[in-house]
């Protein structure tokens, strides 16, 4: 992944005046489609359960095929309103700007084949809470930047509930986020592995 736009990131509390939202309310944030295999089916109703108090839940992405008045429906039977809100498509800097802000990322995808904005988000500082559907669940598990859940509601629920009560594993999962994701994930460190590689080969046949 090109991770340069992540050397630098933006200053914190720049999403939250955008999008007017106050310093006290914690942010769980979902960044992609809005489409039936992100899962938010289960994220949303999983996110009135956690109930955590001065906690938003921001849906930001680009409906996809209208699946966003679904959601919409879920959220007013679950009487989420005021507390979910939809930020429509970010691009460039303004999707950096909410990764920074959240708290976590919240995934809860049937089906992704690697997951960038996982790595975005870890990039960013910021930890993540996925499904085990999402393939980078293991590797999110054996560095501890995050946790992964199934795609059910209660799983996700208690979570959700774990990581936006527990301050001091946000901290701690927080500081190692982005080390994993540069250090991991970022093509110009892996093409110098692979360009040391050849060379070590190179030298053996010699």
């Amino acid at each position: 992944v090109d991770l340069r736009e992540f050397q630098d990131l933006p200053t914190p509390g720049t999403f939250r005046q955008r999008f007017g939202l106050t310093d006290n309310q914690r942010i769980v944030l979902f960044l992609s489609r809005i489409h039936a295999k992100k899962g938010l089916d289960v994220l949303v109703p999983a996110f009135a359960q956690a109930a955590v108090e001065d906690t938003v839940l921001v849906i930001a992405g680009p409906d996809d095929g209208g699946h966003q008045a679904v959601i919409e429906k879920l959220v007013a039977q679950h009487g989420l309103q005021g507390r979910v809100h939809f930020d429509g498509m970010v691009y460039g800097r303004q999707r950096i700007e909410a990764m920074v802000d959240a708290e976590v990322f919240a995934l809860s995808s049937y089906q992704e084949n690697f997951g960038i904005v996982v790595v975005a988000s870890l990039a960013s500082g910021t930890p993540v809470l996925i499904s085990d559907q999402v393939n980078l669940h293991g590797e999110v598990t054996a560095a501890d930047v995050g946790e992964v859940a199934t795609t059910d509601v209660d799983c996700f629920a208690d979570m959700i509930r774990r990581w936006m009560t527990d301050d001091a594993r946000r901290r701690s999962a927080t500081k190692r986020t982005r080390p994993y994701a540069l250090g991991n994930y970022d093509w110009e460190v892996i093409a110098r592995h692979w360009v040391d590689h050849y060379r070590h080969v190179v030298d053996r046949v010699r």
